[in-house]
């Protein structure tokens, strides 16, 4: 039995699958949070969806975002954020049925269940402006093993164009941004190391597809960037997901106007 899953979230279909026999039972609970907005920023709300079954136990938050000028953008976004929540409860459902179906087939007279299966989302709101939006969401899952495992997914949106925003988006063609990201992140670990895999840290360089997202300012430094590091990436499982911030006025020589002009830097 696998004690857990990690699935990329991004660039999900649409919801496809349907089990009609399991909604049949299900008790499905759904009510919208007060909306969170941001200064200057549209207002973005959860609704959450809850059913329970002998095999499945499903806790979802879905975005909404609302106030864009752009409406047929803003249908869109919002969309694809539902597609990809559902998504992620479809597939964990559908492995119940099948895992119920192997078993049954293999010691139909066991008595050891590792049901239900869990598929959660949690969402925060890292950062609103009215052109640029930074989410994250917490995709949990439990397969019946020791423990669940969340993977962490950050939605760093274009507000104006409706694309996602890469970290290498951010910064002047040219300007090697790795390098004082890189160094920051080391103090960080230096002054914990223990926390760490010995064999991997320091770092020595950040990934093509680096995961990043960026949060509000609490003060007047202005926004930071978050980078972050998935379970086991660089730390064990009982570390957690690691996320490290760093001004973006410490960089802001190297973003790109545009990047200033996104953040309203």
């Amino acid at each position: 039995m696998r004690a857990h899953l990690a699935i990329p979230r991004r660039n999900r279909g649409s919801l496809t699958t349907v089990l009609p026999w399991l909604a049949a039972l299900a008790v499905l609970l759904c009510a919208v949070s007060p909306a969170q907005a941001l200064a200057g920023g549209p207002s973005i709300s959860m609704t959450v969806v809850k059913e329970l079954t002998d095999l499945m136990d499903t806790d979802l938050e879905i975005p909404s975002i609302a106030g864009m000028q752009n409406t047929d953008l803003q249908q869109s976004i919002n969309a694809r954020l539902d597609a990809e929540v559902r998504s992620f409860a479809t597939e964990i459902e559908e492995m119940a049925v099948e895992t119920k179906r192997s078993l049954d087939e293999s010691e139909p007279d066991s008595t050891w269940s590792p049901w239900p299966f869990a598929a959660y989302t949690r969402w925060d709101v890292r950062f609103v402006s009215a052109s640029f939006v930074s989410l994250t969401c917490q995709y949990y899952s439990y397969l019946g093993g020791a423990h669940g495992y969340t993977d962490m997914v950050a939605y760093n949106i274009d507000l104006r164009t409706g694309e996602d925003i890469e970290l290498k988006d951010l910064f002047d063609d040219g300007q090697d941004y790795a390098a004082p990201i890189l160094e920051e992140i080391n103090r960080q670990i230096a002054l914990e190391p223990e926390t760490y895999f010995a064999e991997v840290v320091p770092l020595a360089d950040l990934a093509a597809d680096q995961k990043f997202c960026i949060a509000q300012a609490s003060s007047d430094d202005g926004p930071s960037l978050i980078v972050y590091f998935g379970l086991y990436e660089i730390a064990p499982y009982a570390s957690g997901i690691r996320e490290f911030a760093i001004p973006l006025s410490q960089l802001r020589q190297l973003l790109s106007p545009a990047a200033i002009s996104l953040l309203g830097m």
